[in-house]
């Protein structure tokens, strides 16, 4: 069998690769950024100012606190005895059945290996020294 013929595609359209954009505005440059800055924090305050207002002079917003006015319940004061009695139980007057050494006065036999007599020559010819 014969081999079929590639079929011929065509070559591709060439495309204007150019961007038109638009122009600067020309009103952009009117402001520095110092003054947007202004004007932002003029804003700002603005806006913080009427909120303040509208908390202070609404009077659907003012509200009491429930906790300000609730008085121990029940089971707080229930609570608070019993702390009080476990308190109270735990304080008792421990005596020792004997006094705790004192270490200071007793020196303890100490071990000496080859390392720790070297580490004591060590010290005593800087102290030599």
């Amino acid at each position: 069998m014969t081999k079929p013929k590639p079929k011929v595609i065509p070559q591709p359209e060439a495309m204007a690769r150019e961007v038109k954009s638009n122009p600067i505005p020309k009103n952009l440059f009117k402001k520095t950024l110092a003054e947007v800055e202004a004007e932002k924090e003029e804003r700002r305050k603005k806006e913080t100012e009427a909120i303040r207002k509208a908390y202070e002079e609404s009077e659907k917003q003012k509200f009491t606190l429930a906790t300000e006015q609730r008085r121990p319940d029940k089971f707080a004061k229930a609570k608070d005895e019993v702390l009080k009695k476990r308190h109270e139980e735990l304080k008792f007057e421990a005596k020792h059945s004997r006094e705790v050494p004192d270490f200071s006065k007793v020196e303890a036999p100490v071990k000496l290996t080859s390392a720790a007599v070297l580490r004591e020559g060590h010290l005593l010819k800087i102290k030599e020294a």
